[in-house]
């Protein structure tokens, strides 16, 4: 019975130890700080995993209309860059890719009605030099913002 309960103990603590805290990286990560910034708020689509170095992932988004949008993409020290594109779900278009702004971390814009859009992230991590397999992950967050379209003219 004590060699189950030391064996449990130990899955238990080495799971805890070599986690990393992905689940929650766009609210407390890079990209937390600036959530309630200019009376934005947290869209509840934001996402945080863990990626591999060059590894791509794509996220289907429903963007409502008549709102203003940020989206800010952030990694763990060390990994930058982080590549990420807006591409338009019904037609294939790419709406944004930071790869042509110099991988500028966030992008804000304005939807006028209701459309989906796909979010492609990629790690590039250009400048880290991985020394094991654990070192080849890092944590990428997604955070994405929204607030009502300000009336505009009289």
């Amino acid at each position: 019975m004590r060699i189950l309960i030391f064996a449990i103990s130990i899955l238990i603590f080495s799971g805890l130890l070599n986690g990393q805290p992905c689940p929650e990286f766009h609210k407390s990560g890079i990209c937390g700080p600036v959530a309630t910034k200019d009376g934005f708020k947290l869209f509840g689509q934001s996402k945080s995993a863990l990626f591999e170095i060059n590894q791509t992932s794509k996220f289907l988004v429903t963007f409502y209309g008549e709102k203003d949008y940020k989206i800010i993409c952030g990694t763990e020290k060390g990994y930058e860059p982080v590549k990420f594109r807006v591409v338009d779900q019904s037609d294939g278009k790419v709406f944004y890719d930071n790869s042509e702004d110099d991988y500028n971390e966030s992008v804000g814009f304005s939807i006028e009605k209701t459309q989906q859009l796909t979010i492609e992230v990629t790690l590039l991590a250009e400048k880290f030099e991985p020394t094991d397999f654990a070192e080849n992950r890092a944590c990428i967050g997604i955070l994405i913002l929204w607030k009502k379209t300000p009336q505009l003219g009289f």
